[in-house]
């Protein structure tokens, strides 16, 4: 006795259950479960899909519960951003950020606000002090809901602009020069 699932050769998926009866005898049900196998294998795919996808990027993706702290990486942050996921976790942005980074200040303020409102946001920029010195990162976010429709964080994606921010710092300096 017990329930499995098989695959018939015709591609039919069928749950099968057999019940032994207490004369000796068995009784089996049969239901037709091929559209909740299809609707597996092409979650368990479009899974893959995102996982293969977000590796391979640029950019790494992140998700906060509803106090804003940390609750997922994906695997690239360590590759990109020089902490592992785990680093990150139970942490807000806030706590993550540099010494440099003014909180009661612009942009920091405005960010803030965005977050407290629940709306998405986009390309914001900050310094992170990281287990291994500091770097500057790009990070863009929408808020999700449960069915409920209660607020339950933030999922986005993240970059780091290190690079990027030294370069125009430099072309920044640059111009003043020319302009004393």
């Amino acid at each position: 006795g017990g329930t499995i699932a098989v695959q018939r050769q015709d591609g039919k998926w069928l749950q099968v259950t057999d019940q032994r009866r207490p004369e000796g005898g068995m009784i089996s049900f049969a239901l037709d479960i091929t559209e909740r196998k299809k609707t597996e294998l092409a979650l368990k795919e479009s899974e893959r899909r995102f996982r293969n996808f977000a590796e391979a990027g640029l950019d790494w993706f992140w998700e906060t519960d509803a106090e804003g702290r940390y609750v997922w990486f994906s695997d690239s942050v360590e590759r990109i951003g020089g902490a592992t996921p785990a680093w990150h976790y139970g942490k807000k942005r806030t706590e993550l950020a540099a010494k440099s980074n003014d909180l009661s200040a612009e942009p920091w303020k405005s960010h803030l606000e965005t977050l407290e409102r629940h709306e998405p946001f986009r390309d914001f920029r900050y310094e992170r002090a990281g287990p291994y010195g500091s770097n500057w990162l790009s990070v863009s976010g929408t808020p999700y809901f449960d069915q409920a429709g209660r607020f339950a964080g933030y999922r986005g994606s993240g970059n780091e602009i290190t690079e990027t921010v030294k370069a125009e710092n430099k072309a920044r300096a640059a111009q003043e020069l020319l302009r004393s």
